[in-house]
């Protein structure tokens, strides 16, 4: 098993190595905007040390993490010193501040909204196309994420991405692609696997209300075609979705669908799989037709074990 190593950085400069690690869950999410991870560590350093600021967490020589720390735990039962850590990644910023007043901003590309709205520690700009948007309404108390959301669903017709390294993304990142054959993926033993389907949140048709005030337009939810499933929204487009109302509701019937159907596999080992890698399913379920995408990915101990865990939902 590959050595599980924190480094915690301190304002002054100064920075602290873990390697008795005791406890990791690392999580990332296609759909949130950032990765968060939880550990805990055993340490000889005095518990009254100043609290850290940036945290890094290393499996092998990889760096699996870098992000703010959120909460710090520093106890001493009598068995020894434990510090718990608690972080975020970079994205954490742009989702929990909130916006400037109502008003309009014309003519920004992507790399200028990310500047402008989530300039922000760990994040390092834009990767790939870069595209441009006439005009992107703001309202009072969107979050930053809020706004950048708009701009992707309109601009890409996608919720942006950020990587683990700190780069947004319009378009998704092309990653190696992962192949699970049997009870294998990518040569790891698959300890278990799940093949879920659920409709609880899925919509299958969408009406939007018009300028004079009627619900006459609607959109089908394509992905429920010849299945016994009637759940119907209506949607009244606030501000930042009037130029692009059909958008919106496309975004909305696709949002109803996230890991509406998924396998799940968890992993004896660690494989550093990434978040938007297709994955090949050699003889996979039909429930599941390709292509399929990573959109969830975990790392966690377990009794001492360091396990891998993936969803892959349609792409």
């Amino acid at each position: 098993m590959p050595q599980v190593r924190i480094k915690v950085s301190y304002p002054d400069g100064g920075s602290l190595w873990l390697t008795q690690v005791t406890a990791l869950d690392y999580r990332e999410d296609r759909f949130q905007p950032y990765q968060q991870v939880r550990v805990e560590a055993a340490t000889a350093q005095p518990l009254a040390r100043q609290e850290g600021n940036w945290m890094e967490v290393y499996i092998g020589e990889e760096k699996l993490f870098e992000g703010t720390i959120l909460f710090q735990r520093a106890r001493d039962d009598g068995g020894g010193r434990v510090l718990s850590l608690k972080g975020a990644g970079c994205g954490w910023y742009p989702a929990h501040n909130v916006s400037f007043p109502d008003g309009i901003v014309s003519g920004k590309k992507f790399s200028e909204m990310v500047e402008r709205y989530a300039a922000f520690p760990g994040v390092k700009g834009v990767q790939g196309e870069d595209r441009t948007l006439n005009y992107t309404v703001v309202r009072a108390n969107m979050t930053h994420w809020d706004i950048l959301t708009v701009f992707g669903v309109q601009a890409y017709g996608t919720v942006p991405f950020i990587d683990r390294e700190g780069y947004f993304w319009g378009v998704q990142p092309s990653y190696p692609s992962v192949t699970l054959d049997g009870d294998r993926l990518e040569g790891c033993p698959v300890q278990r696997m799940d093949v879920c389907a659920s409709h609880e949140e899925a919509i299958s048709r969408i009406y939007i209300k018009s300028l004079e005030g009627e619900y006459d337009r609607y959109l089908d939810n394509t992905d429920l075609a010849g299945m016994n499933v009637h759940r119907v929204s209506f949607f009244d487009p606030k501000d930042e979705w009037l130029k692009a109302p059909v958008v919106c509701m496309q975004y909305l019937l696709d949002c109803s669908m996230e890991n509406q159907r998924y396998v799940e596999v968890t992993l004896c080992g660690y494989l550093p799989c990434r978040v938007c890698a297709p994955l090949q399913w050699i003889d996979g379920a039909s429930l599941l037709e390709p292509p399929l995408q990573v959109t969830r990915v975990r790392h966690f101990l377990q009794d001492s074990r360091l396990l891998t865990q993936i969803r892959a939902a349609k792409g």
